[in-house]
């Protein structure tokens, strides 16, 4: 008895201090009283978001003339503690003295323009539990000049930094999206947009339509840009794309109509649909010799572009591939191609000449269709037809060769090729010929044939099969050679 009496003695100093050291932490947590506008600790106004697990608060507002203010993770209201979890919309709007303020680690949610018109806010530090950024959080924080995107963030919303004019560079994980845009009461000097080491891709439409963005840096550890991940970054010059990317996915650079030059490193496996398409400033472009395919519409409109060279182990050109691009004077088809697609060079109205090796077997519709510029073409031996408006509209073409292979050619294949003076037919079987392949049109519904003019150069011994075979013997002259 005595043992336990002087236990009992040594120990109530101890659990005296650990009272005292209870009651002196939950008097470090400010205590909010009811008021007019809801609870208020003498700087900042809270609003109860849940009475029961986990008791969270919001905070409304706060004193507008606050400099300096720190959020605290916990406060105390009508004897419960509850933890601050969101800064509500509007909460610190126009506080235009505000220079500072310091986050919560357990801060979920910024709300709508919560710190916007923050005009004397230098910089913010953004806690790593943070999820939710909402629209024009941030909007119109002049003096801002940095910020830091966490990890933890999975929705910002929509022009967050609208009108930042003083910031130079945001930071930010690669699986989020953010939309920075630029117009005549939106300007940014130099911003640039640092995705963050560790990120593996660059989410789907990331940075969709950032014009106000100039510059972005990958890290050497994406391996993915995904579908329009910078589709509509107007102001973006040049770009880097590092070796560690296996994959750059549709529409990812689509309307980036300030981009000038690109190169795509050689760990590039896959190129998506439309992924240049739009980039009318693009002039050069190094492809790798790992690309297999150039897919549908990945250049179209790429109204600046002058050459390229495919690489050998490209063996499909798409569809609308280099659909429009105007400036393109030459270009050169590995052997490796076996397929053109439908209108793949349609609209390269600058494009002189152009080889089309002999592994191609197939000319799609309208695959060379308005090469205006086009005086010479040689079709290999080995293609079998030659698909509808083809080379529709090729009106500085002089000579077409069409080798034994070639046995149909669809309908207007060769229309509107005014300045067509021979056709050099390899096969002694004259090939199908669909309707009005050498028609000409005037306006859109009246069309005449043009073959009258033109000389026709066939095999020895197979003059009378193409006499007897339209349209064949419209032609102005049958030459046999030898």
């Amino acid at each position: 008895m005595r043992r336990i009496l002087l236990f009992a003695l040594a120990i109530l100093p101890l659990l005296a201090a650990c009272d005292k050291e209870k009651e002196n932490e939950d008097n470090s947590i400010k205590t909010a009283k009811l008021t007019d506008d809801g609870y208020f600790d003498g700087e900042l106004y809270y609003k109860v978001t849940s009475r029961s697990e986990p008791y969270e608060v919001s905070i409304t507002k706060c004193e507008k003339n606050l400099v300096s203010v720190e959020i605290p993770t916990q406060i105390r209201i009508d004897g419960t503690i509850y933890s601050c979890t969101t800064i509500a919309g509007n909460a610190f709007s126009g506080c235009s003295s505000l220079t500072s303020i310091s986050l919560p680690n357990n801060l979920k949610t910024i709300g709508y323009r919560a710190f916007s018109h923050c005009s004397s806010l230098t910089s913010i530090s953004l806690p790593n539990n943070l999820k939710t950024i909402e629209d024009n959080a941030f909007a119109h924080c002049s003096n801002l000049t940095n910020i830091i995107i966490p990890n933890s963030v999975y929705n910002i919303g929509s022009q967050v930094f609208n009108g930042c004019s003083s910031l130079k560079t945001i930071t930010i994980p690669g699986n989020v999206r953010i939309c920075i845009s630029a117009d005549y009461n939106n300007k940014y000097d130099e911003l640039a947009i640092i995705i963050k080491e560790g990120s593996t891709s660059i989410a789907s439409n990331a940075f969709r339509n950032c014009s106000a963005i100039e510059t972005f840096i990958i890290p050497e550890s994406v391996t993915s840009i995904e579908d329009g991940a910078f589709s509509g970054c107007s102001s973006l010059t040049s770009i880097t794309i590092p070796k560690s990317v296996t994959s750059i996915g549709r529409e990812a650079f689509e309307g980036c109509s300030g981009l000038t030059k690109i190169t795509i490193p050689n760990s590039v496996t896959t190129i998506g649909e439309y992924t240049f398409s739009r980039c009318t400033s693009l002039k050069e472009i190094t492809l790798p010799e790992s690309v297999t395919s150039i897919g549908l519409a990945t250049f179209k409109l790429c109204s600046s572009l002058t050459s390229i060279t495919i690489p050998e182990g490209v063996t499909s050109i798409e569809g609308n591939a280099f659909l429009d691009c105007s400036s393109l004077t030459s270009i050169t088809i590995p052997e490796s191609v076996t397929n053109i697609g439908v209108a793949a060079f349609g609209g390269c109205s600058s494009l002189t000449t152009i080889t089309i090796p002999n592994s191609v077997t197939t000319i799609e519709s309208g695959a060379f269709s308005g090469c205006s510029a086009l005086t010479k073409i040689t079709i290999p031996e080995g293609v079998t037809k030659i698909g509808e408006w083809a080379f529709s509209g090729c009106s500085g073409l002089t000579t077409v060769t069409i080798p034994e292979s070639v046995t149909s050619i669809w309908r207007e294949a060769f229309s509107n090729c005014s300045g067509l003076e021979s056709v050099v037919c390899k096969s002694n079987t004259p090939p199908v010929c669909r309707e009005r392949v050498f028609y000409y049109y005037v306006g859109d519904y009246d069309c005449y044939s043009y073959t009258s003019s033109v000389s026709l150069y066939v095999p020895q011994g197979s003059k009378e099969a193409y006499q007897n075979s339209e349209p064949w013997n419209s032609f102005k002259e049958i030459i046999e050679e030898e």
